[in-house]
């Protein structure tokens, strides 16, 4: 693991990060108890890794560098695993279990299909 290597993620990660903010700041306004922002940002994440993976697989200048911006960097800064269970965290404090139990089924369920989706398309 090189400097560049680390620079590549760095930079990635924080586009990553500030795209995450700008979902959260433009979806906040229909935001229910259903964290919304947070599912949005993890579900476009989970698309792009798959179109990231599907073309560093198809294509060999696709190399570890681009992989490191844009898989590990940009989709690393961009969904966020630590919101999802604090969010899912308040959802069962404020008893919506219910909630809960739809925001964990469909980001799994729907993450996976839309990983899945993005990898078959860059075939």
């Amino acid at each position: 693991m090189g400097l560049k290597s680390l620079l590549f993620v760095f930079i990635g990660g924080g586009f990553g990060s500030l795209v995450r903010y700008l979902i959260y700041v433009g979806l906040l306004p229909i935001q229910n108890a259903f964290p919304i922002p947070t599912f949005v940002a993890n579900l476009i994440g989970c698309f792009l890794m798959g179109i990231f993976v599907g073309i560093a697989l198809r294509f060999e200048s696709f190399n570890q560098h681009y992989s490191l911006l844009f898989a590990t960097g940009f989709c690393g800064g961009l969904t966020t695993f630590s919101s999802f269970v604090w969010e899912n965290h308040m959802l069962l404090k404020t008893d919506d279990l219910l909630e809960s139990l739809l925001y964990t089924t469909l980001s799994f369920g729907l993450g996976i299909l839309l990983f899945v989706v993005a990898l078959q398309l860059t075939k």
